[in-house]
Protein backbone atom coordinates (compact mmCIF):
# COMPACT_ATOMS: atom_id res chain seq x y z
CA UNK A 1 0.00 0.00 0.00
CA UNK A 2 1.46 3.15 -0.48
CA UNK A 3 2.47 5.20 1.93
CA UNK A 4 -0.23 7.63 3.87
CA UNK A 5 2.14 10.81 3.96
CA UNK A 6 2.70 10.47 -0.14
CA UNK A 7 -0.92 10.78 -0.41
CA UNK A 8 -1.38 13.53 1.94
CA UNK A 9 1.22 15.30 -0.28
CA UNK A 10 -0.82 14.42 -3.42
CA UNK A 11 -3.81 16.32 -1.78
CA UNK A 12 -1.33 19.00 -0.59
CA UNK A 13 -0.59 19.66 -3.92
CA UNK A 14 -3.56 19.98 -5.97
CA UNK A 15 -5.51 21.47 -3.45
CA UNK A 16 -2.33 24.34 -2.94
CA UNK A 17 -2.50 25.20 0.75
CA UNK A 18 -2.26 23.10 4.01
CA UNK A 19 -5.34 23.97 5.26
CA UNK A 20 -7.66 22.91 1.80
CA UNK A 21 -5.77 20.14 2.08
CA UNK A 22 -6.89 19.70 5.83
CA UNK A 23 -10.44 20.00 4.62
CA UNK A 24 -10.62 17.32 2.02
CA UNK A 25 -9.05 14.88 3.71
CA UNK A 26 -10.88 15.98 7.56
CA UNK A 27 -8.59 16.48 9.55
CA UNK A 28 -6.70 19.61 11.26
CA UNK A 29 -3.99 21.27 9.18
CA UNK A 30 -1.23 20.84 11.75
CA UNK A 31 -2.18 16.89 11.10
CA UNK A 32 -1.23 17.44 7.19
CA UNK A 33 1.79 19.45 8.26
CA UNK A 34 2.95 17.02 10.49
CA UNK A 35 2.69 13.94 7.30
CA UNK A 36 4.52 16.51 4.84
CA UNK A 37 7.23 17.49 7.49
CA UNK A 38 7.78 13.26 8.47
CA UNK A 39 7.98 12.83 4.18
CA UNK A 40 10.43 15.31 3.19
CA UNK A 41 12.86 14.17 6.43
CA UNK A 42 12.58 10.42 4.99
CA UNK A 43 13.25 11.27 1.53
CA UNK A 44 15.64 13.84 2.50
CA UNK A 45 14.49 16.50 0.34
CA UNK A 46 12.10 20.19 0.57
CA UNK A 47 9.16 18.87 -1.28
CA UNK A 48 7.24 22.15 -1.44
CA UNK A 49 7.75 25.95 -0.84
CA UNK A 50 5.91 27.47 1.82
CA UNK A 51 4.44 30.55 1.16
CA UNK A 52 1.94 32.91 3.22
CA UNK A 53 -0.99 32.36 0.45
CA UNK A 54 -0.25 28.73 0.45
CA UNK A 55 1.97 25.78 -0.82
CA UNK A 56 4.08 25.29 -4.51
CA UNK A 57 5.73 22.47 -5.03
CA UNK A 58 9.60 22.18 -5.56
CA UNK A 59 11.58 20.43 -8.65
CA UNK A 60 11.87 17.36 -6.69
CA UNK A 61 8.16 17.81 -5.47
CA UNK A 62 6.96 18.28 -9.24
CA UNK A 63 8.70 15.57 -9.78
CA UNK A 64 7.71 13.19 -6.77
CA UNK A 65 4.45 14.33 -6.98
CA UNK A 66 4.13 12.82 -11.01
CA UNK A 67 5.44 9.32 -9.73
CA UNK A 68 3.60 8.97 -6.63
CA UNK A 69 0.07 9.76 -8.53
CA UNK A 70 0.89 7.49 -11.11
CA UNK A 71 1.66 4.55 -8.10
CA UNK A 72 -1.90 5.88 -6.50
CA UNK A 73 -3.41 5.55 -9.38
CA UNK A 74 -2.24 2.41 -10.27
CA UNK A 75 -2.86 1.35 -6.65
CA UNK A 76 -6.61 1.71 -6.63
CA UNK A 77 -6.98 0.20 -10.19
CA UNK A 78 -5.23 -2.80 -8.56
CA UNK A 79 -7.66 -2.76 -5.44
CA UNK A 80 -10.39 -2.48 -7.58
CA UNK A 81 -9.52 -5.25 -10.22
CA UNK A 82 -9.34 -7.46 -6.91
CA UNK A 83 -12.29 -6.71 -6.25
CA UNK A 84 -14.15 -7.28 -9.13
CA UNK A 85 -12.39 -10.84 -9.27
CA UNK A 86 -13.66 -11.77 -6.07
CA UNK A 87 -16.95 -11.32 -7.13
CA UNK A 88 -16.94 -12.40 -10.61
CA UNK A 89 -18.74 -15.37 -11.20
CA UNK A 90 -16.35 -17.88 -13.45
CA UNK A 91 -17.10 -17.82 -17.19
CA UNK A 92 -19.23 -21.36 -18.68
CA UNK A 93 -16.93 -23.34 -21.25
CA UNK A 94 -19.33 -25.73 -23.29
CA UNK A 95 -16.78 -28.19 -24.95
CA UNK A 96 -18.54 -30.29 -27.07
CA UNK A 97 -17.61 -34.47 -26.91
CA UNK A 98 -18.22 -37.16 -29.02
CA UNK A 99 -16.63 -40.30 -30.09
CA UNK A 100 -14.93 -39.12 -33.16
CA UNK A 101 -14.28 -35.41 -31.73
CA UNK A 102 -13.59 -36.09 -28.23
CA UNK A 103 -12.83 -33.63 -25.29
CA UNK A 104 -10.16 -35.44 -23.66
CA UNK A 105 -7.01 -34.21 -25.63
CA UNK A 106 -8.63 -30.33 -24.38
CA UNK A 107 -9.39 -31.32 -20.71
CA UNK A 108 -6.20 -33.15 -20.51
CA UNK A 109 -4.29 -30.05 -21.77
CA UNK A 110 -6.48 -27.83 -19.27
CA UNK A 111 -5.72 -29.82 -16.29
CA UNK A 112 -1.94 -29.95 -16.90
CA UNK A 113 -2.16 -25.73 -17.49
CA UNK A 114 -4.37 -25.68 -14.16
CA UNK A 115 -1.74 -27.69 -12.22
CA UNK A 116 1.51 -26.10 -13.83
CA UNK A 117 0.11 -22.29 -14.59
CA UNK A 118 -1.61 -20.77 -11.88
CA UNK A 119 -1.04 -17.78 -12.80
CA UNK A 120 -3.14 -18.34 -15.04
CA UNK A 121 -5.91 -18.36 -12.68
CA UNK A 122 -7.90 -21.12 -15.54
CA UNK A 123 -10.11 -22.78 -12.53
CA UNK A 124 -11.19 -19.34 -11.31
CA UNK A 125 -11.84 -17.88 -14.55
CA UNK A 126 -13.64 -20.44 -16.51
CA UNK A 127 -15.99 -23.75 -15.53
CA UNK A 128 -15.69 -26.76 -18.14
CA UNK A 129 -18.97 -27.90 -19.00
CA UNK A 130 -19.05 -31.14 -21.75
CA UNK A 131 -21.65 -31.34 -23.95
CA UNK A 132 -22.28 -34.29 -25.64
CA UNK A 133 -23.36 -34.51 -29.61
CA UNK A 134 -23.93 -37.44 -32.02
CA UNK A 135 -21.26 -37.86 -34.61
CA UNK A 136 -24.20 -38.90 -36.89
CA UNK A 137 -26.21 -36.22 -36.40
CA UNK A 138 -24.80 -34.22 -40.04
CA UNK A 139 -22.39 -31.09 -39.75
CA UNK A 140 -24.40 -28.14 -40.41
CA UNK A 141 -26.15 -29.47 -37.37
CA UNK A 142 -23.43 -29.93 -35.17
CA UNK A 143 -21.99 -26.87 -36.25
CA UNK A 144 -25.74 -25.15 -35.67
CA UNK A 145 -24.91 -26.08 -32.07
CA UNK A 146 -21.47 -23.73 -32.24
CA UNK A 147 -23.47 -20.63 -30.56
CA UNK A 148 -26.28 -22.19 -29.01
CA UNK A 149 -25.14 -24.72 -26.79
CA UNK A 150 -21.33 -25.99 -27.40
CA UNK A 151 -18.57 -23.12 -27.34
CA UNK A 152 -15.37 -25.17 -28.07
CA UNK A 153 -14.90 -28.26 -30.55
CA UNK A 154 -12.28 -30.13 -31.53
CA UNK A 155 -12.58 -31.39 -34.94
CA UNK A 156 -11.02 -31.67 -38.45
CA UNK A 157 -10.69 -27.73 -39.68
CA UNK A 158 -12.42 -27.39 -43.73
CA UNK A 159 -12.44 -23.57 -44.53
CA UNK A 160 -16.31 -24.14 -45.22
CA UNK A 161 -16.99 -24.68 -41.61
CA UNK A 162 -15.81 -21.19 -40.64
CA UNK A 163 -17.94 -18.11 -41.17
CA UNK A 164 -19.44 -15.08 -39.43
CA UNK A 165 -20.39 -17.29 -36.42
CA UNK A 166 -17.64 -19.64 -36.67
CA UNK A 167 -14.16 -19.19 -35.94
CA UNK A 168 -10.94 -21.84 -35.88
CA UNK A 169 -7.65 -22.47 -34.12
CA UNK A 170 -5.92 -24.56 -36.16
CA UNK A 171 -3.15 -26.70 -34.08
CA UNK A 172 -1.49 -29.30 -36.88
CA UNK A 173 -1.91 -31.33 -39.96
CA UNK A 174 -3.57 -34.70 -39.44
CA UNK A 175 -2.72 -36.36 -43.20
CA UNK A 176 -5.11 -38.92 -44.82
CA UNK A 177 -5.10 -42.13 -44.34
CA UNK A 178 -6.86 -45.42 -45.83
CA UNK A 179 -7.97 -47.54 -42.82
CA UNK A 180 -8.63 -51.38 -43.74
CA UNK A 181 -9.85 -54.32 -41.65
CA UNK A 182 -7.55 -56.30 -40.11
CA UNK A 183 -8.15 -59.33 -41.78
CA UNK A 184 -8.18 -57.38 -45.02
CA UNK A 185 -6.11 -58.66 -47.70
CA UNK A 186 -4.43 -55.20 -48.46
CA UNK A 187 -3.44 -55.10 -44.57
CA UNK A 188 -1.14 -58.36 -45.66
CA UNK A 189 1.10 -57.00 -48.09
CA UNK A 190 4.74 -55.99 -46.68
CA UNK A 191 5.85 -53.76 -49.55
CA UNK A 192 3.20 -51.93 -49.82
CA UNK A 193 2.26 -48.85 -52.87
CA UNK A 194 -0.25 -46.73 -53.63
CA UNK A 195 -0.61 -49.15 -57.10
CA UNK A 196 -1.80 -51.88 -54.97
CA UNK A 197 -5.13 -50.19 -54.12
CA UNK A 198 -5.69 -50.04 -58.04
CA UNK A 199 -9.60 -51.96 -58.51
CA UNK A 200 -10.41 -51.40 -55.04
CA UNK A 201 -13.50 -48.77 -54.19
CA UNK A 202 -12.19 -46.64 -50.92
CA UNK A 203 -14.87 -45.17 -48.45
CA UNK A 204 -14.60 -41.58 -48.67
CA UNK A 205 -16.81 -38.33 -47.78
CA UNK A 206 -19.36 -37.50 -50.81
CA UNK A 207 -17.83 -34.49 -53.18
CA UNK A 208 -17.70 -31.23 -51.88
CA UNK A 209 -18.42 -32.07 -48.50
CA UNK A 210 -13.98 -31.76 -48.18
CA UNK A 211 -11.92 -29.81 -49.43
CA UNK A 212 -8.73 -32.45 -48.83
CA UNK A 213 -10.75 -34.80 -50.00
CA UNK A 214 -11.77 -33.47 -53.13
CA UNK A 215 -8.15 -32.46 -54.00
CA UNK A 216 -7.00 -36.34 -53.32
CA UNK A 217 -9.61 -37.26 -55.60
CA UNK A 218 -8.68 -35.04 -58.35
CA UNK A 219 -5.24 -36.23 -58.46
CA UNK A 220 -6.00 -40.32 -58.31
CA UNK A 221 -8.30 -39.43 -61.22
CA UNK A 222 -5.26 -38.04 -63.21
CA UNK A 223 -2.68 -40.63 -61.88
CA UNK A 224 -4.65 -43.62 -60.28
CA UNK A 225 -7.81 -43.85 -62.65
CA UNK A 226 -8.20 -47.34 -61.16
CA UNK A 227 -8.89 -46.35 -57.12
CA UNK A 228 -12.31 -44.86 -56.97
CA UNK A 229 -12.95 -42.71 -53.78
CA UNK A 230 -17.06 -43.64 -53.37
CA UNK A 231 -19.39 -42.70 -50.38
CA UNK A 232 -21.93 -45.23 -48.70
CA UNK A 233 -25.79 -44.87 -47.62
CA UNK A 234 -24.97 -43.78 -44.17
CA UNK A 235 -24.92 -39.78 -44.82
CA UNK A 236 -22.31 -39.12 -42.58
CA UNK A 237 -18.77 -39.95 -42.04
CA UNK A 238 -19.23 -40.83 -38.77
CA UNK A 239 -18.77 -44.31 -36.41
CA UNK A 240 -22.00 -45.91 -38.49
CA UNK A 241 -19.45 -45.84 -41.59
CA UNK A 242 -16.59 -47.39 -39.69
CA UNK A 243 -19.14 -50.61 -38.40
CA UNK A 244 -20.15 -50.29 -42.10
CA UNK A 245 -16.71 -50.76 -43.54
CA UNK A 246 -15.85 -53.20 -40.82
CA UNK A 247 -18.63 -55.40 -41.69
CA UNK A 248 -18.04 -55.27 -45.31
CA UNK A 249 -14.60 -55.43 -45.44
CA UNK A 250 -14.02 -52.17 -46.86
CA UNK A 251 -11.27 -49.99 -47.19
CA UNK A 252 -12.25 -46.30 -46.19
CA UNK A 253 -10.60 -42.88 -46.48
CA UNK A 254 -10.43 -41.01 -43.08
CA UNK A 255 -7.54 -38.87 -41.49
CA UNK A 256 -5.03 -39.45 -39.17
CA UNK A 257 -6.58 -38.33 -36.12
CA UNK A 258 -9.39 -41.28 -36.51
CA UNK A 259 -6.96 -43.85 -36.95
CA UNK A 260 -7.46 -45.36 -33.96
CA UNK A 261 -10.62 -44.88 -33.18
CA UNK A 262 -12.26 -48.25 -34.60
CA UNK A 263 -10.48 -51.74 -33.16
CA UNK A 264 -10.97 -53.66 -36.27
CA UNK A 265 -8.78 -51.40 -38.42
CA UNK A 266 -5.18 -50.92 -39.66
CA UNK A 267 -4.01 -48.23 -41.09
CA UNK A 268 -2.00 -48.89 -45.00
CA UNK A 269 1.42 -46.87 -44.82
CA UNK A 270 0.76 -44.32 -47.77
CA UNK A 271 2.95 -41.73 -48.38
CA UNK A 272 1.52 -38.61 -50.02
CA UNK A 273 1.20 -35.18 -49.05
CA UNK A 274 -3.03 -34.26 -48.05
CA UNK A 275 -4.36 -33.53 -45.13
CA UNK A 276 -6.89 -31.94 -43.20
CA UNK A 277 -5.93 -29.07 -40.58
CA UNK A 278 -6.78 -29.91 -36.76
CA UNK A 279 -7.52 -27.71 -34.12
CA UNK A 280 -10.53 -26.41 -32.12
CA UNK A 281 -13.78 -24.77 -33.69
CA UNK A 282 -15.46 -21.92 -31.50
CA UNK A 283 -18.43 -20.05 -31.17
CA UNK A 284 -17.53 -16.25 -32.74
CA UNK A 285 -20.68 -15.17 -30.11
CA UNK A 286 -18.57 -15.58 -27.30
CA UNK A 287 -15.22 -14.26 -28.33
CA UNK A 288 -14.93 -11.82 -25.93
CA UNK A 289 -15.27 -14.05 -22.81
CA UNK A 290 -13.22 -16.68 -24.51
CA UNK A 291 -10.48 -14.43 -26.04
CA UNK A 292 -7.76 -15.30 -22.97
CA UNK A 293 -8.98 -18.89 -23.45
CA UNK A 294 -8.54 -19.01 -27.06
CA UNK A 295 -4.84 -17.60 -27.31
CA UNK A 296 -3.79 -19.89 -24.50
CA UNK A 297 -4.91 -22.50 -26.69
CA UNK A 298 -3.52 -21.04 -29.79
CA UNK A 299 -0.01 -21.01 -27.92
CA UNK A 300 2.45 -24.18 -27.84
CA UNK A 301 2.44 -24.02 -23.90
CA UNK A 302 -1.00 -25.25 -23.62
CA UNK A 303 -1.49 -27.18 -27.13
CA UNK A 304 -2.58 -30.27 -26.63
CA UNK A 305 -1.26 -31.41 -29.75
CA UNK A 306 2.08 -29.38 -29.87
CA UNK A 307 4.49 -32.25 -29.87
CA UNK A 308 2.64 -33.13 -33.64
CA UNK A 309 3.77 -29.40 -34.43
CA UNK A 310 7.53 -29.49 -36.01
Amino acid sequence: MIDNATKVFLSVVECGSFSKAASRLYVTPSAVMKQINRLESAIGVQLLERHPTGVAPTAAGQSYYKDARAMVDMEQAAIKRAKAAQTRQPTAVRIGDSQLNPSRPLLDAWYTAVKERPEWHLDERYKIIITPFSDEDTFDNIFARLNTDIDLLTSAIDDRYVNDTIGAVPLWESHLCVLVPGGHPLARIADFSLDDLNGYDIISAPVGAVHSIDALRAYLAGTHPDIHLVTTRIPMMGIATFNYCAVEGLPMLTHEAWANVHPAFVRLPIEWDFHENYGVLYAKSKRAELEPLIELISSRQFNPWRDRQP
